[in-house]
């Protein structure tokens, strides 16, 4: 970059001096343009002076005249005559000088835009112009310094140039031993998974097995309390049945019993009663004599049922004793292989966290020989940069010792470049200070140009509303 800086210096130092004119030409004109310069008075007030004397003139015409007779007729409508045309004259002026204000202030305008973009180009040139400097200095300083300490950097970078290739030498060794560990690492942890599985198999099937002995226990013991209420559903039926039969005999004899004592009573009734029919008596006495058989036939069912039930009952109770026995024992080795169940889950739990623990340490010692590799390899590209560098540093110090008439261009470069921006400094103070005094020169232009168009904006708004109603 240094190199192609000087190649353009001089180009480059033209050109500045052509914008330096072309900027001054620029300001020298806005300054020419610009009106309310100097002494010279403006169209408008130019045009008020003129309108001014026929205003008087107007005036004095139309002033009576104590001293003299009224004037007659005709002579007093050619005064009016003459006094409207004056008066048509002074508007004309009045417009024509409102008309070159407001053409005096835009010109005013334009001519400061102008100003102010000739000064802030002119600025925006030096400091591109210092930037150049800056950056050449930077750069023959340190040329300069190369040349002046020339065999004492060879000596230092060679030496540095040596260290980082011993340096790499060193670490790809390590590099590769780092790597060697790594693969090592990773062969453990694999045999190491590989020895786990094999020694948590049996735990895996120990405990598995006894869930599903657990498992089978539970449905087991759910079968035999199925049972159980079965069997107690059945010595509940064949008593109900038995209790049922005894009450209904025994209400067949209290009933028989009943119409039993009240054929005895008419019974008797009759035989004391000598008109008695003794048909009737005859067959009251035999129906008195079914009654007893029914009686005595419900008193022999009320004894017989019991006897006769208690076979069914002794058996359903025998069976309900051993479904109660065979729960029982379900029970019991459901019990048992849940918590058998248990222990060989623990077992196997407690196992697989140690396998765990131990494949963890595992990977962390593969982790500590990656991150060993990375940071070797990280050293190595350091060691790299540092080779390159010291290269890059003596390819450039042989490059200026081999062409000190290079330094000897960027040094007239910086010198001619000084010079330049101190003329270019003058030239931008020359134009802020035009620049200052055209804002001075044309206020009241501006001010009055300004001010022309706010009246305008304001006319036409009143003129849009008015028609608008």
């Amino acid at each position: 970059m240094a190199d192609n800086a000087g190649q353009n210096g001089q180009a480059q130092d033209d050109l500045q001096g052509t914008d330096a004119t072309e900027d001054r030409a620029d300001a020298a004109e806005a300054a020419e343009s610009a009106p309310g310069t100097g002494g010279q008075a403006s169209d408008g007030e130019t045009a008020a002076e003129d309108g001014a004397p026929a205003a008087d003139g107007v005036a004095e015409s139309d002033a009576p005249d104590d001293g003299l007779e009224a004037a007659p007729a005709p002579d007093i409508v050619d005064r009016a005559r003459k006094a409207a045309g004056t008066v048509a004259d002074s508007a004309r002026k009045a417009a024509g000088a409102l008309g070159q204000e407001t053409v005096s202030g835009w010109s005013a305008m334009r001519a400061v835009s102008q100003a102010k973009r000739a000064h802030g180009e002119a600025a925006d040139r030096l400091a591109e112009l210092k930037a150049t400097i800056e950056e050449d200095s930077r750069t023959l300083a340190h040329r300069r310094e190369v040349e002046e300490t020339y065999d004492e950097l060879v000596a230092g970078q060679t030496a540095a140039l040596e260290a980082a290739r011993r340096a790499q030498r060193d670490l790809s060794d390590r590099i590769a031993a780092a790597e060697a560990e790594v693969g090592a690492r990773e062969g453990d942890l694999e045999e190491l998974k590989a020895k786990n599985e094999r020694d948590l198999r049996p735990y895996k099937n120990l405990a598995d097995s006894s869930k599903s002995t657990a498992d089978d226990a539970a449905r087991t013991l759910s079968e035999a309390k199925k049972a159980a209420k079965t069997a107690e559903g059945a010595v509940r039926d064949i008593t109900k049945r038995r209790d049922s039969r005894v009450s209904t005999a025994n209400k067949a004899a209290d009933n028989a019993r009943q119409r039993l004592a009240r054929l005895q009573s008419e019974i008797s009734s009759m035989q004391r009663d000598p008109d008695a029919d003794p048909k009737q008596l005859s067959s009251m006495k035999a129906e008195a004599t079914a009654e007893m058989a029914r009686l005595s036939r419900a008193q022999d069912d009320a004894k017989a049922a019991p006897g006769e039930a208690a076979p069914a009952i002794e058996a359903a109770e025998a069976h309900l004793a051993d479904a109660r026995r065979v729960l029982e024992e379900a029970e019991r080795e459901a019990d048992s292989a849940k918590k058998e169940a248990k222990k060989r889950a623990r077992d196997l739990d407690r196992e697989q966290e140690r396998a765990k623990a131990a494949e963890a340490d595992a990977e962390d010692l593969l982790i500590e020989a990656q991150k060993q590799v990375r940071a070797l390899k990280q050293d190595l590209a350091a060691q790299q940069e540092a080779e390159s560098q010291a290269q890059a540093t003596l390819d450039e110090a042989a490059d200026i010792v081999a062409h000190p008439e290079e330094t000897d261009a960027l040094a007239d470069r910086v010198t001619d470049n000084s010079a330049a921006a101190e003329r270019q400094e003058i030239h931008v103070q020359t134009l802020a200070d035009t620049e200052r005094d055209l804002r001075q020169r044309t206020l009241r232009s501006r001010v009055a140009f300004i001010l022309v168009v706010v009246a305008a904006v304001i006319v036409l708004a009143v003129l849009f509303m008015a028609f608008s109603a």
